[in-house]
């Protein structure tokens, strides 16, 4: 008796799992199965803001001068350093050459001088040793007349031929002095017009104004003949290939995209105005607003510019990457309008959730959603028969 409740026991245990292993499984027949795609779904925040050019400036001669040529108009594009304006340099021209001459014949003045200098030494040298026998001499005649060798009428002599060396080296010590004053004068002279010179070749290296960076000319202030100063400014020149963007957005939205920038290590995100896309960088966000709006103030570098944008107020919308991806999907594949079932590599059936971002409008079309636990292709199940669980096991042959 025992022994036939225990094969009863085995007999119902089999049929028991056979049947467990029998509803796990599911047909081909019961279900349709469909390939999605996803693409990008970055996060949408919508800003206002103004556009400006990532460099702007009017742009100055770092000296005065008369406008001689413009050699750029308005609306034209420019590279670095190439040429814009160039000022009147026939008067500067005129000088050089004048400057040049007149160094010329001071160099020829100052050699003259500088000859007679070499003279009018050699001379105060001789008279400095005449001077010097002459007192030698007188010195020896007092000696002797202290003897009563020589007569008071030779010592008197003698004093006066020294007082006249004297005399000379007096002389020639004044003429040295004065010609050499005048080659001090002629040589500072020199200097002064060698400075003229340099200075004036170092305006006429100015004379022609080129651009700070490359860009667009958006207006031209001066014309040709016109006389300026160095606070004269004379062209508007804006970066034509990159854009920057104030916006003001909301302290709960601040919050969100520091959070998101921060967990993306990033700060590139894209810029929609109208049907335009920009790559663009988030450079900061102030803490305090400088407009009168609740919010903040966040520049915005852009990778390429829109010369119809620049200046003007804008609504437009900040697309940050995120993790998730958007499906188009038959609305018969979304359960509960929050789930979908996917094929795993098992060929088992996973519940995956998903947001609904837009549905249909008409029973044709299909739904977008998004969600971060898809492949960028993947494989959904859609139940035609009978409902489909976690867990399930697809009978694909």
């Amino acid at each position: 008796m025992r022994s036939t409740m225990i094969n009863l026991l085995l007999v119902m245990t089999c049929w028991s799992g056979t049947s467990a292993i029998a509803r796990s499984q599911v047909s081909a027949k019961d279900i349709e199965i469909v390939q999605v795609q996803g693409t990008d779904a970055p996060k949408k925040i919508e800003l206002y803001g103004k556009i400006h050019s990532a460099k702007h400036s009017d742009i100055h001669f770092p000296i005065a001068g008369t406008v001689d040529k413009m050699l750029v108009i308005n609306g034209q594009t420019v590279n670095l350093g190439e040429p814009l304006v160039s000022l009147a340099k026939q008067d500067k021209l005129a000088l050089i050459e004048q400057t040049q001459q007149q160094i010329k014949t001071a160099q020829k003045e100052l050699e003259k001088l500088q000859t007679m200098q070499k003279k009018l030494d050699i001379q105060q040298l001789k008279d400095k040793h005449a001077l010097y026998l002459a007192k030698k001499n007188h010195d020896k005649l007092v000696v002797l007349r202290k003897q009563q060798v020589v007569s008071t009428l030779q010592l008197e002599d003698a004093a006066f031929r020294m007082d006249e060396k004297k005399a000379l080296l007096l002389q020639s010590e004044y003429k040295a002095a004065l010609n050499e004053d005048q080659v001090a004068l002629e040589s500072a002279h020199i200097e002064v017009l060698k400075s003229t010179m340099e200075m004036t070749k170092a305006w006429l290296d100015k004379s022609e104004l080129k651009a700070p960076f490359a860009g667009k000319i958006r207006n031209i202030y001066v014309k040709p003949g016109q006389v300026i100063t160095r606070n004269d400014p004379l062209i508007e020149l804006v970066d034509s290939k990159n854009m920057m963007i104030r916006a003001v957005l909301s302290h709960s939205e601040v919050t969100e995209l520091k959070q998101m920038l921060k967990q993306s290590g990033l700060s590139t995100v894209k810029i929609a105005v109208g049907e335009q896309v920009f790559s663009a960088r988030v450079l900061s966000i102030l803490p305090d607003s400088k407009d009168n709006l609740t919010g903040v103030d966040m520049m915005v570098l852009t990778q390429q510019g829109n010369d119809d944008l620049i200046g003007k107020e804008t609504a437009f919308t900040m697309l940050i990457p995120t993790e998730k991806k958007r499906y188009e999907v038959p609305a018969k594949a979304i359960v509960n309008q929050r789930f979908v079932f996917k094929l795993s590599a098992d060929n088992t059936v996973v519940q995956v959730p998903i947001e609904v971002v837009q549905f249909p409008t008409t029973k044709a079309q299909n739904v977008l959603v998004e969600t971060d636990q898809l492949a960028p292709v993947d494989t959904l199940l859609i139940a035609k028969h009978k409902n489909i669980q976690t867990g399930e096991q697809i009978e694909l042959s």
